[in-house]
C-alpha cells in the first residue's frame, strides 16, 4: 500500500532529521572547552535529543505496526469473504487452507515445526479453488479502482 510506504518514509526521514542534528550538536559539543557552562548546557540538550529521538523512534514504530496490522486485517477479510463466496456459490462444504511450507531448513527444529503445523498433506487440483479467488479478488479490485 503506498500511503504505508509513504508514512514509513516520513517517520524516517524525520529520524534521520533528528539523528543529523544530534550528531551534529555532539561535534559542536566536543569542541567547547571541558567544564564550561556552555559544554554542559550542550550536553544536557544532546541527553534530551536522544531521549526524544528514542521516543520517536519507538512512536513511529507503534503507529506503523498498527497501520500495517490494520492493512493485512482488511486483506484477509477481504480473502476471507471472497473465498467464502464462492465456497456457497459452488456447493463447497469445507474449504481450507493449503500450505506449501519451505522445507529447506537450517535447523531440525525449524524443520520439525513446519512439519508439525502442515495440516493438509495433499489435495487433488479439481478440489484448489485459489485461482478463482485470485481471479474474483483481481476483478472486484479493477471494479472499485473504475469507481475512482
Amino acid at each position: 500500500d503506498q500511503e504505508l510506504k509513504n508514512l514509513e518514509k516520513k517517520f524516517q526521514k524525520e529520524i534521520n532529521e533528528k539523528r543529523k542534528e544530534i550528531i551534529n550538536l555532539d561535534e559542536e559539543t566536543q569542541l567547547l572547552d571541558l567544564g564550561s557552562e556552555s559544554r554542559r548546557k550542550n550536553v544536557d540538550l544532546l541527553e534530551r535529543k536522544n531521549v526524544e529521538l528514542e521516543g520517536y523512534a519507538k512512536y513511529a514504530e507503534r503507529q506503523l505496526l498498527r497501520r500495517y496490522k490494520e492493512f493485512f486485517e482488511t486483506i484477509y477479510d477481504t480473502v476471507v469473504k471472497e473465498v467464502e463466496a464462492i465456497g456457497i456459490k459452488e456447493g463447497f462444504d469445507l474449504i481450507i487452507k493449503k500450505e506449501e511450507p519451505e522445507l529447506k531448513s537450517g535447523q531440525i527444529s525449524d524443520l520439525q515445526f513446519k512439519i508439525g503445523i502442515r495440516t493438509v498433506l495433499y489435495h487433488s487440483k479439481d478440489v484448489d479453488v485459489t485461482s478463482k479467488v485470485i481471479e474474483n479478488l483481481n476483478a472486484n479490485y479493477l471494479k472499485e479502482k473504475g469507481k475512482k
